[in-house]
């Protein structure tokens, strides 16, 4: 039994990261005019990566480039932007806290910033929705802060990043089809990370509880990562 768990964990773990690496780069399909030095304008984190973009994909002339030529760009050369994250229905007693500690009830349907938190009382739950159809239910009593929520300016890919400082979050994760795409939640104990499914997080100070209802869930910290499958979990 000990080495069946081995296995499927192992396969589990292979299918995620296979997973990750089939959607590590965007593609973009050349237009008219269009050169290595206004693509990576556009798209990219600095103008200058002109010259690696046009290595990555063979481009000898990089003043000529045939229009419907499809290139391939890494996911971590592209700019970010913004992605929203809104608090779609709340319950109870929601509080928004900002960076310098200060609070104030939160508002049904309004935009939650990065680097704000969302702390729920006694018999209170917030409801979050994301760009991509993502949603994610805090459980009463819990203590969580937005720590990024963007996509990249090509494709379509989310990237978010939740710190639940404590308490309990039910998330359904829409399955990703962009480059660098990932739902990732951070505790005192472990980091769980998702590209799609759904499942359940719960932690304090000293334990990080996961349960995975369909999908799978890769959780890590500093003594090494395990994957659930759907209908298990981890502690």
């Amino acid at each position: 039994l000990h080495r069946l768990c081995r296995r499927l964990t192992g396969l589990l773990l292979a299918s995620l990261c296979a997973g990750a690496g089939a959607q590590s780069e965007a593609t973009y399909t050349v237009q008219p005019g269009d050169h290595p030095w206004s693509i990576a304008q556009r798209y990219l984190l600095r103008p200058a990566m002109a010259a690696a973009l046009a290595r990555h994909n063979g481009i000898r002339n990089d003043r000529r480039i045939a229009p419907g030529t499809v290139l391939r760009i890494p996911a971590p050369w592209l700019r970010q932007q913004s992605a929203r994250a809104r608090l779609a229905t709340l319950h109870g007693d929601v509080q928004l806290v900002d960076a310098a500690g200060g609070s104030r009830a939160a508002v049904q349907g309004e935009v939650w910033e990065p680097g704000t938190s969302l702390r729920t009382g006694v018999q209170s739950t917030a409801r979050l929705e994301f760009e991509d159809g993502t949603q994610a239910l805090v459980r009463q009593l819990s203590h969580i802060r937005l720590l990024q929520a963007q996509r990249p300016v090509l494709g379509s890919g989310h990237e978010v990043q939740l710190d639940l400082v404590r308490g309990a979050i039910e998330n359904l994760v829409r399955p990703v089809t962009g480059p660098g795409a990932r739902f990732e939640i951070r505790t005192p104990a472990a980091v769980a990370a998702v590209r799609g499914t759904q499942f359940r997080v719960q932690a304090d100070e000293t334990q990080t509880r996961t349960e995975v209802l369909e999908g799978a869930v890769l959780v890590r910290n500093d003594r090494g990562e395990a994957a659930a499958a759907a209908g298990s979990g981890t502690v």
